[in-house]
């Protein structure tokens, strides 16, 4: 049950961030109090919910998702999660360290921004071995069957929705110039 709560909480943060919900709370009127307060329930226990970045000291767009996760964090979640961010600098080597030491902590749940398809995919496969969520946001691993989700756009599909609408505003007469890299 922990882990379909963990699943829930997860996708929830990462289809908000993605799809732009982050609207400023508003505040209702504060209720009239009871005249005698129910007796309060234990507290349940925090999920824990590790996040990697692949690096987000050279990417705008990684911070932009890290911040957009908090703050839809702070908002929304804060009471019943706890939220580890851990940014691998670029290096899998230490983003495959990083999650070993986040699933030896106890995680419930996995964001994964990872930085290399093969080299990362073995973190995947040993989330699903272990029954923890693995949901991975903007970057796909080679492990397509293991991961419970992928948040983000298939590159193919933007490219070619970039190339038609280029072609159509630029006219039939554009010298075009494709860069890889």
């Amino acid at each position: 049950m922990k882990k379909l709560i963990a699943l829930a909480l997860v996708l929830s943060l990462c289809v908000c961030l993605l799809a732009g919900c982050g609207s400023k709370a508003q505040t209702a009127a504060p209720a009239a109090a009871p005249a005698a307060a129910p007796a309060a329930a234990p507290a349940a226990e925090k999920l824990l919910i590790g996040v990697s970045f692949f690096g987000l000291s050279n990417s705008e767009f990684n911070v932009a998702l890290k911040d957009a996760i908090n703050e839809q964090y702070e908002a929304n979640y804060k009471d019943v999660a706890d939220i580890l961010f851990l940014d691998a600098d670029g290096d899998p080597t230490v983003q495959l360290s990083q999650i070993d030491d986040m699933i030896a902590q106890g995680i419930d749940a996995l964001i994964l921004n990872p930085n290399d398809k093969d080299a990362l995919a073995g973190a995947v496969e040993k989330c699903k071995e272990l029954g923890i969520p693995c949901i991975e946001l903007c970057n796909e691993t080679a492990a397509v069957e293991a991961r419970t989700s992928y948040v983000g756009s298939e590159d193919i599909v933007s490219g070619r929705m970039l190339g038609e609408a280029l072609l159509s505003k630029a006219g039939d007469n554009a010298k075009v110039v494709v860069l890889h890299g």
